[in-house]
Parts: C-alpha cells; sequence; structure tokens
C-alpha cells in the first residue's frame, strides 16, 4: 500500500510499480491456465454441480443460492449431508448426485476428449460443434466409449489479462513522486516496464 492511492475514485500505483502490476495480471493468468482450468479441476467442478443440481429437490441448492444468508449455508457440509443421505429415503436423483460425489472421492472423474485453443473472437459453442473436427471427435468418442451427445460438456475458458486482447496495464492509473496527485495511464511510462 506504500506505492497507491486512491485519485479521483480510482486506484493509482506509482509509476516505478508498472512491471509489478504488469506481473500481477501474468500471476492471474498463469493461475487461470495452470490451476482453474486444469482437467482435474474442471471435472470436479462439472460433477459437484451435477450432483448439486440431482439434490436440489432434497437440499434446495438453487433457492439458498439466491439470498446471501442462503448461499453462506452451502459449504463442503453439503456433499457429506448428500452422501450420508440414506437411500432408502431418497429419491433416484440423489442417488444419482452421491453416486457422482463417491466418483469424485475415487478420482473417478469426467474425462477430457479433446483440448483446443481458439483465438480471440465471438466463437459460441455451437460454432465449435459444426467445426469438422469437433465432429471427427465426437464420432470417435462415442462409437469407442458408446458416449451420447448430452453427454458431451463443452467448456470455453476464455485466457487473457482480463482486458481480452489489449494490455490492462494501458488502462492502469499510476503518479509519480514527483506529482502525486496528478494521474496518467501506463502507455505515458511504457518504457518503465
Amino acid at each position: 500500500m506504500q506505492f497507491s492511492r486512491v485519485l479521483k475514485n480510482h486506484i493509482a500505483f506509482e509509476s516505478k510499480m508498472a512491471f509489478n502490476v504488469y506481473q500481477l495480471f501474468h500471476s492471474r493468468y498463469c493461475m487461470h491456465k495452470q490451476v482453474y482450468s486444469h482437467k482435474a479441476v474442471k471435472a470436479i467442478e462439472y460433477m459437484l454441480c451435477e450432483a448439486m443440481s440431482e439434490a436440489d429437490d432434497i437440499f434446495r441448492v438453487a433457492e439458498r443460492s439466491m439470498t446471501p444468508g442462503g448461499f453462506v449455508t452451502l459449504t463442503d457440509v453439503l456433499f457429506k449431508l448428500i452422501e450420508d443421505f440414506e437411500p432408502g429415503d431418497a429419491p433416484a436423483a440423489s442417488v444419482e448426485a452421491q453416486d457422482l460425489i463417491h466418483r469424485v472421492n475415487q478420482r473417478d472423474l469426467y474425462k477430457l476428449a479433446d483440448a483446443i485453443h481458439v483465438p480471440h473472437g465471438n466463437v459460441t459453442n455451437e460454432d465449435l460443434i459444426k467445426e469438422e473436427g469437433f465432429k471427427q471427435l465426437y464420432n470417435e468418442v462415442s462409437g469407442k466409449a458408446g458416449v451420447k451427445p448430452d453427454q458431451i460438456i463443452i467448456d470455453q475458458a476464455r485466457m487473457d489479462y482480463g482486458f481480452g486482447d489489449k494490455n490492462p496495464v494501458d488502462f492502469t492509473y499510476f503518479y509519480t513522486k514527483h506529482n502525486p496527485t496528478s494521474w496518467f495511464f501506463s502507455s505515458a511510462c511504457r518504457d518503465l516496464t
């Protein structure tokens, strides 16, 4: 906090911190690329979301997520409650939820069939499905494993520094130690990075 201040309702950094600010955006990008979008993380995310959806009739997950008070009750305890729910008392959907949680615990995760890099632009899942490569991949996967179309998840994750194809540091406010009450954008201090 020593090298930052609020100027005109914006956080501004001393100009010598431009490289550090750039590193912050780069670290964020790396975390999204290497951790948050890792195939195991995404598989677990989809499986647990599906488990919560299956158990929604019993535990009212969707309803509870709509209010702050209800949302804070949606902790990992929910998965333990789903696991411990007696099969005799549970509708078929909650048994499916239990199976999904059991699979996560056993690391029997959804499998990644393929990952492709799509350049920036407005590409929709429908556009990807129309691609010849996807059709070929789908035919291979469904032929070998008996996968149905509703069992395929297309996850589109945009990876950038937070501003699409623009450099976010160019939109960051900076000041100099000689003029700490006046701000400028980093494009004026590009040589400092």
